[in-house]
């Protein structure tokens, strides 16, 4: 099963492969923009993976309120 991050990398890639292979502008501006399209859902999708890595030890029970609260005070 591909991942959506996976799906938009390989979009991110096709459409790369064929700005490089385009000479009309309109299609490299289009191209563009979508490459655009992608980038930001790319991101979006990481940072939404990373978010969930960090929140996955207090669903496992491994980190409490008191052991946040700790770090925070240590971080001051």
């Amino acid at each position: 099963m591909t991942t959506p991050l996976a799906l938009w990398q390989e979009k991110k890639q096709y459409l790369e492969y064929q700005l490089a292979i385009t000479s009309d502008a309109s299609q490299m501006y289009t191209l563009r923009k979508q490459i655009q399209e992608c980038e930001t859902e790319i991101a979006r999708l990481q940072s939404k993976a990373t978010q969930e890595q960090a929140i996955m030890p207090f669903r496992q029970g491994a980190i409490t309120s008191s052991t946040v609260a700790f770090i925070i005070i240590k971080e001051l």
